[in-house]
């Protein structure tokens, strides 16, 4: 991890752009690269950039952990769900979504811009991970996944 300037500097030289907000619809990002024990803070008025990942351009902001690096954090990351399979990927029937109070109040909002300015300002942490089976993407076989619990911190 890197400091926030350090982070921004290697992101654009990778292509990555500032953009004026957020637009359109989020999507999920298997990019994340958040941990249980993070606690971020998500600045007040942050600069949204965008990132080309294959065909596709995901919008994110820069946030940073306590220690002062920097993380990249994507709408998505309030909004991913996932149907659980067994092994024999049969559909269980339950579906799952990012859990805690942050990803609660994020999906409250009618835009990605309201959901994402819910956030703006606080500090939130990565306080769970749950591991479950699902489909890939292609839905040809049964694979670990993550969802995680992302809570606003009480000060």
């Amino acid at each position: 991890m890197a400091k926030l300037e350090e982070e921004i500097k290697r992101a654009t030289a990778s292509g990555d752009r500032k953009v004026a907000g957020f637009k359109g619809a989020t999507r999920s990002v298997e990019v994340v690269n958040l941990e249980v024990g993070d606690v971020l803070h998500v600045p007040e008025n942050p600069d949204v950039f965008e990132q080309k990942i294959g065909k596709n351009t995901v919008q994110y902001i820069w946030v940073t952990t306590q220690e002062g690096n920097a993380k990249k954090l994507f709408p998505g990351t309030f909004t991913k769900s996932r149907q659980i399979y067994d092994e024999d990927g049969v559909k269980t029937g339950e579906r799952v979504f990012t859990r805690g109070t942050a990803a609660e109040e994020f999906r409250k909002h009618m835009t990605i811009k309201e959901s994402m300015a819910s956030l703006y300002g606080k500090d939130i942490a990565v306080t769970d991970q749950e591991m479950i089976r699902t489909l890939n993407f292609d839905r040809t076989e049964v694979v670990d996944d993550s969802i995680l619990t992302i809570d606003f911190v009480e000060k």
